[in-house]
């Protein structure tokens, strides 16, 4: 198979038996390479055009799969080797993106996407945009740092959408979770004035520094570094303390049997206290939540939540439940 004559030169074709491969692989232990593995002439592509064109070569009918060199010889990368390792990532970290996993088993992101969507059709992981989950980590926090990169387009959605219920002279509660992040960036750019944001999140307040029209409070609390907020009785008394307009807020899962829900006792606490203070409740969720459960229920399915503003529709059979239980948005 003829590789084209302008993709020549942006690739390196080294014999697997020649003695400068040797020499040459010498120097880069662990680097990834990909291997033509039906070439008449097996052969090489190092860390050039090809590392990242695997689905180039692919298209020429040349089979490319991921190898290592590692201890003076070739270490094919097998599959199953990748998804055990990745599957130990996500249990212990819950949550993983693929640029960390390309990185961490030296794999191109498209075979790593390849992987887990493998292991999520063996129900193994929970795929989002960007990375995956594990397929329920109930009463496990995840750490708003890890769930800052995952469904940006679709959170940023979802605010534009719940920024227009929001209304000059609003009183509101926004809590920590990051797709509320969103819409209070959006508020922190103006349109709106002489609201009043009530949040437990330190980073929603620092985004207000420079809005003299909105008046911010925060609740005070015990400091949860994993969340950048703050959490506890004393966060709950202070809530319990006012009562506004709306409240908007996150969740980890929804489940038409169960209800909204969230890891922690503490967090579903938290968001419970704010619904209980609001006038209307808002819950700004991406479709990766849907039908999924938590250890903590804080609204029931039916009843206690007025909106909720996603990106995508829940499937059939859950959506017509959806449909009567609450206000559907799509964003």
């Amino acid at each position: 198979m003829r590789i084209p004559r302008n993709k020549k030169k942006s690739i390196t074709v080294l014999n697997v038996y020649s003695f400068l491969v040797t020499i040459l692989l010498s120097k880069i232990e662990n680097s990834r390479v990909l291997f033509c593995i039906d070439h008449p002439k097996a052969c090489i592509f190092l860390n050039g055009f090809a590392a990242n064109n695997t689905a180039y070569y692919r298209s020429f009918g040349i089979a490319v799969d991921e190898y290592t060199f590692y201890e003076g010889r070739f270490v094919p990368m097998l599959a199953e080797e990748r998804k055990n390792k990745i599957l130990e990532l996500i249990s212990e970290k819950k949550i993983v993106k693929v640029t960390e996993l390309s990185t961490l088993l030296k794999a191109t992101e498209a075979t790593v996407r390849r992987d887990l969507e493998d292991l999520q059709a063996q129900n193994k992981v929970h795929r989002v945009h960007g990375g995956a989950t594990s397929v329920n980590p109930t009463s496990r926090m995840i750490r708003q740092q890890d769930l800052l990169d995952l469904c940006t387009e679709e959170k940023k959605r979802i605010a534009r959408k719940a920024y227009d219920y929001v209304q000059d002279n609003d009183a509101i509660f926004m809590d920590s979770s990051t797709t509320v992040l969103e819409l209070a960036r959006l508020i922190a750019a103006g349109g709106r004035s002489r609201l009043t944001v009530i949040t437990n999140s330190f980073v929603i307040v620092s985004l207000f520094a420079d809005t003299p029209d909105i008046r911010v409070l925060h609740t005070g609390g015990q400091i949860v570094y994993a969340l950048q907020a703050a959490l506890g009785v004393v966060a709950e008394n202070m809530i319990r303390g006012v009562k506004v307009e709306k409240c908007f807020l996150g969740t980890n899962g929804i489940d038409p049997s169960y209800g909204y829900s969230s890891p922690t006792f503490e967090e579903a606490s938290i968001k419970r206290c704010m619904m209980h203070s609001s006038k209307q409740t808002f819950v700004l969720s991406d479709h990766t939540k849907f039908d999924e459960f938590y250890m903590c229920k804080f609204a029931d399915f039916v009843g206690e939540v007025d909106y909720l503003i996603t990106d995508a529709l829940p499937k059939e059979p859950s959506l017509a439940l959806y449909r009567t239980s609450v206000n559907l948005v799509l964003a």
